[in-house]
């Protein structure tokens, strides 16, 4: 009996020991799985965080790289506008000077016309003056 009794307590004690190492084992591989998923989170947010710097420098390059074509639009439609209002002014100008010349022609053609008018009116009067000496001159003879 007392054999037997040993047997169980061993048969007992070796059951406490593998259900302690069993329980060991089953804690040590929750925590390396608990670490592990710990070490994989950490990795994941850091690819995250680069990928949205990645995409807020691209998306800075891009911005700084419109406003720079914004701004050579804006330059370049400047000196257009400006080369526009050059070229106005310059038509503006030749017209106005074209005009003015026309003007003075024709100034000058209206003084040359009245001056023959006043010619004419003088030699008209001297004409007349004279055939009115001659037909005085006739008359006295007669």
């Amino acid at each position: 009996r007392a054999t037997g009794e040993r047997a169980t307590e061993g048969q007992a004690a070796v059951e406490e020991r593998a259900a302690e190492g069993q329980a060991a084992v089953e804690e040590c591989a929750a925590e390396a799985q608990a670490a592990a998923e710990e070490r994989a989170t950490g990795e994941r947010a850091t690819e995250g965080q680069a990928a949205v710097e990645e995409r807020a420098a691209e998306g800075q390059a891009a911005a700084g790289e419109r406003a720079t074509e914004g701004q050579a639009a804006v330059e370049e439609r400047a000196i257009e506008g400006q080369a526009a209002v050059e070229e106005r002014a310059t038509e503006g100008q030749a017209a106005a000077e074209e005009r003015a010349a026309e003007g003075q022609a024709a100034a000058e053609g209206q003084a040359a016309v009245e001056e023959r008018a006043t010619e004419g009116q003088a030699a008209a009067e001297e004409c007349a003056a004279e055939a009115q000496a001659a037909t005085v001159e006739r008359a006295a003879e007669g």
